[in-house]
């Protein structure tokens, strides 16, 4: 064979999957605006913008909390957890994530000047939003796609 990765069905499968799950949502709301002829009122350069700092932090948020939420997985169930931790790992993280959602949308705001319709604001906010997780999902998930699914090297005695 060649040097390329060689996938197996179910590897294939799970790529396939992933990726539906992670990018419709995201393509079935810009087929939305498209619909809503919103590129009438808004600038492509401002949805585009929006969609690179929507995708940018998302992925940024990753990297910076990927260590604590993948502590999180290895703890055996019934262990004691501090409740610092709880708070840091369990409100903090998605807390973070959803104030750093509206950063797009917030800083768009700013630039843009004029009269302006509501649904133009849900827009931006809702394809910035849709694009950080779908940046950070992908992201989250991108060592699945070499390792697969199951932790093979990981007995289940382990995890309880």
């Amino acid at each position: 064979m060649s040097a390329v990765m060689k996938l197996d069905v179910n590897t294939l499968f799970m790529v396939t999957i992933y990726v539906e799950a992670i990018l419709g949502l995201p393509l079935l709301f810009l087929f939305y605006l498209q619909e809503a002829d919103v590129y009438r009122d808004i600038p492509a350069s401002t949805l585009i913008l929006t969609a690179a700092l929507g995708m940018g932090i998302g992925i940024g948020w990753v990297l910076l909390t990927g260590a604590a939420v993948a502590r999180s997985y290895g703890v055996p169930l019934g262990a004691g957890i501090t409740g610092g931790r709880i708070l840091r790992d369990g409100l903090g993280v998605p807390l973070g994530g959803m104030v750093l959602m509206l950063v797009p949308a917030g800083l768009l705001r700013l630039r843009r000047s004029g009269t302006q319709e509501s649904l133009d604001g849900f827009a931006i906010g809702a394809l910035g939003a849709l694009m950080f997780t779908a940046a950070a999902t992908m992201t989250r998930l991108a060592p699945q796609f070499t390792s697969g699914m199951v932790a093979r090297a990981r007995p289940l005695n382990g995890l309880i």
